[in-house]
């Protein structure tokens, strides 16, 4: 996507920091740093059980008590809970200014996630949350609220001109601790590819990658302009959608703190992909059929009468694309291809869909509000195909699911708090009936699992990342099939240890579960497996994660300047990838910690703009060694980036398919990139290389594929970075 590059305005961000200040000393302010914050002893208890069946409002309406908040979630004057938390219940801490000290007054949020941990491909579901209660910090700036064990809640603070990050994942008992910072907005105009035209109704929508933060919305006006406020510094996010206009690429970038960030969205037209959407058996038109080329349907073109459609997409690139169709009383279907558009329509086939009924009960109980979903997710020649039709359950505990995929076997997904969450495989004859009722399906009082994760010295490990993989021991009801592509969505529960180490887990049905710590997506520690009963909360559960051996130092560019933004992997024979915890912040240190002694390979991937790779400061990848681990203040200086570029043609002259790519030396990884459909690359390297290249045919490559050097391989050596025109002819085969 072209973009202009984003510059922060001085004379905005000046403006908003004075603005910032004068509210702070106006209306709220830092407390009396005498005042502290709470001390709290490391040896206290675990989490208390929650109640089997307990009401799961009981905890919200604890909090709105203690808060004296009003039904609306209205903010509460702070009260004597603040001071006095209970580590076993109540998820409190303190807000402190962008100089570290406690700041009285601030509006402090708890807000409830729909999801609470758990996978799905529900956006609806995942994006959902609610604020239940809201309090102001008190003289020291403290807060407290009484929630419930096992549930996970996020936290939000801010104050006039300030706004913290987002704390997710947070439990009851947990201490924590928000800062805030001078917030920031982002404003600019959304613009026609001609970088002049404005386009109006555009939606942007800010997020963090990996869910780490809040999502914040706007829209652009008829001159095209927007302005985005509410955002704490970091790197966010921006995706945007126009009617009449591709889905376009994300866009990410930092976001300065206390300044107006100024970022213009010049949007690439594409192509259009044509074609008619028809019945499957009687092969008559679907009107108002919804087809797009994101599986989440966030940008759609619609279907005439005769059910012909125009979706605008991005071109292709190197890599396969796909696009959905979706239509009331049909079964969804995915395609992915690769190469260009199809110059004829395609034929898009939707079959009729099936419906799925049955009761939900608890204990016995009808079940108003349970969610009920029908699932499933394959694999195959035209891509994942996915089906995920989710639905309430009615006063009566009674639901009915429609528009199932006829093609794709499901399960069905319950899920109530209080009560455990369960999933069953569909009988076999649901690929036979146009209708299934499976009758009642009763939900058992909610087990529960608490414990602390530790190193091998005893200590506790405060915000470690957890994986609870298991499920309801009954799962083969109905089936004896096994869904094994559904396990990523539906048998996994993510949460994260508090301040002292703990963790809790409720809404778990009967079964046998495993608890593994997780660090950058990578397994840690030894896994340990547990089984609940109906009801039963299990305490004092302890996961062992080793503390290790670590590695640590600084990442520079050329110049010796540090790098910010900058992932850092390691490698060795005996251990699995260990990431740094984080990416290099402005001071460009890492550390990357529990590692096993030996030696290692480190890599270092620095924060690239794929939609400009070339731009001016960006760096390439590094790769370093034999580093051993427990070494410390390691300099990495790392190259600047430039590109080598050609085009790839057969003897004729017509473009080839092909990978380009040039094996690694010295400290720098391997490279490698595919040609466009007209036969042009552009392979990414370090400055100052001098190397070989390496083209290779691809099978699809209409069997013109060469016959001298390794199979189907011709080495072109010399090759200098920089490079803007370089031709390399594959020869056909005799």
């Amino acid at each position: 996507m072209a973009v202009r590059r984003p510059r922060a305005l001085l004379l905005g961000g000046v403006l908003l920091a004075g603005l910032a200040l004068f509210w702070i000393f106006r209306g709220g302010g830092p407390a009396d740093p005498g005042g502290g914050a709470d001390r709290d002893g490391a040896d206290a208890a675990p989490p208390a059980a929650a109640q089997a069946g307990a009401d799961p409002a009981a905890g919200l309406a604890r909090a709105s008590a203690v808060l004296g908040a009003d039904a609306d979630g209205a903010p509460a004057a702070p009260g004597a809970a603040a001071a006095a938390a209970d580590r076993a219940r109540d998820l409190h801490g303190i807000v402190v200014g962008p100089d570290g000290r406690p700041y009285a007054g601030a509006e402090v949020a708890v807000i409830l996630p729909a999801r609470q941990g758990e996978g799905g491909l529900d956006m609806a579901v995942a994006n959902a949350s609610t604020a239940i209660a809201r309090q102001q910090t008190d003289s020291a700036g403290r807060f407290s609220f009484a929630v419930e064990p096992g549930r996970r809640y996020d936290l939000d603070a801010r104050a006039p001109g300030l706004i913290a990050p987002l704390l997710r994942n947070c439990q009851a008992g947990e201490h924590a601790i928000l800062q805030l910072q001078l917030d920031s907005s982002l404003r600019g105009r959304v613009l026609e590819p001609d970088g002049r035209t404005p386009v109006a109704q555009a939606r942007l929508r800010l997020f963090r990658m990996g869910g780490i933060g809040r999502n914040v919305e706007g829209s652009s006006d008829a001159a095209g302009a927007f302005v985005i406020g509410g955002l704490d510094p970091g790197e966010w996010s921006l995706e945007v959608e126009a009617a009449g206009w591709p889905e376009q690429n994300w866009q990410t970038f930092p976001v300065l703190p206390g300044a107006v960030n100024e970022r213009d969205v010049i949007l690439e037209s594409g192509v259009t992909l044509r074609g008619v959407v028809v019945d499957a058996l009687t092969r008559a038109p679907i009107a108002g059929a919804e087809i797009s080329g994101s599986w989440v349907f966030s940008s759609i073109a619609r279907s005439e009468s005769d059910g012909s459609f125009a979706l605008p997409m991005l071109k292709p690139g190197a890599w396969a694309w796909e696009y959905h169709a979706r239509a009331r009383g049909y079964g969804r279907r995915s395609w992915e291809r690769a190469g260009a558009l199809p110059e004829e329509p395609v034929i898009v086939e939707l079959s009729a869909a099936r419906r799925l009924s049955g009761r939900i009960t608890g204990s016995g109980e009808p079940l108003l509000g349970a969610y009920v979903a029908a699932v499933s997710s394959e694999s195959g020649a035209e891509g994942q195909q996915i089906d995920w039709q989710a639905v309430r359950s009615g006063r009566d505990g009674a639901f009915q699911i429609e528009d199932l995929r006829p093609d794709l076997a499901h399960a069905l997904l319950v899920r109530h708090p209080g009560f455990g969450s369960v999933v069953y495989e569909l009988p076999p004859e649901e690929m036979l009936q146009d209708s299934l009722d499976v009758g009642t399906v009763d939900l058992a009082p909610a087990a529960g699992i608490s414990g602390r994760a530790v190193d091998e010295e005893g200590h506790p490990i405060a915000g470690l990342q957890l994986r609870l993989n298991g499920g309801n021991q009954d799962r083969g009801r109905w089936s004896a099939q096994r869904l094994t592509d559904l396990g990523y969505y539906v048998e996994r529960i993510a949460a994260r240890t508090d301040d002292l180490g703990r963790f809790a887990f409720t809404d778990l049905a009967p079964g046998t579960y495993s608890l593994t710590g997780i660090r950058q997506s990578l397994d840690v520690g030894s896994p340990v497996t547990v089984t609940v009963a109906s009801g039963q909360q299990l305490e004092g559960v302890e996961l062992l994660v080793a503390a290790g051996l670590k590695i640590s130092g600084i990442v520079v560019d050329p110049d010796g300047r540090p790098v910010a933004g900058v992932r850092v992997l390691a490698y060795n024979e005996k251990s699995r990838e260990a990431p740094a915890l984080k990416a290099t912040e402005a001071d460009g240190v890492f550390v990357v910690p529990g590692l096993l002694a030996g030696e290692y390979r480190l890599e270092f991937q620095p924060r690239r703009d794929w939609d400009e790779p070339e731009q001016p400061g960006a760096l390439f990848e590094v790769r370093l060694e034999g580093v051993a681990a427990g070494t410390e203040n390691l300099e990495v200086r790392m190259p600047w980036l430039r590109s080598i570029r050609g085009r790839v043609v057969h003897e004729d002259g017509s473009p080839a398919q092909a990978f380009v790519g040039a094996p690694g030396s010295g400290p720098w990884t391997y490279y490698s990139t595919a040609t466009l459909p007209d036969g042009t690359f552009a392979l990414w390297v370090p400055d100052g290389a001098t190397l070989e290249l390496a083209v290779q045919a691809r099978a699809d490559s209409g069997n013109r594929i060469i016959t001298d050097g390794p199979p189907h391989e011709i080495r072109v050596p010399g090759v200098v970075s920089g490079t803007q025109d370089l031709v390399v002819t594959l020869p056909r085969v005799p």
